[in-house]
């Protein structure tokens, strides 16, 4: 089972006003990490909750589970 972001998860964090670094800086994480999740990438349960927070929007909002 692997965390995904959804395919609006790039145009919710440019209308929230963040870069992938400023994201990133908000997460606490290496901008590799917001770069590499928006590119598809599978992403841990605990950095999927940072970015839902930083962003200030629902894990379903973000993200989908896929198998």
């Amino acid at each position: 089972m692997k965390i995904r972001a959804r395919e609006t998860f790039t145009d919710i964090r440019i209308r929230k006003g963040y870069s992938i670094t400023g994201l990133a800086k908000a997460m606490k994480v290496n901008p590799s990490v917001v770069f590499n999740l928006e590119k598809g990438g599978g992403v841990r349960p605990a950095t999927a909750r940072k970015a839902s927070e930083a962003l200030n929007e629902d894990f379903d909002t973000l993200f989908i589970i896929k198998d």
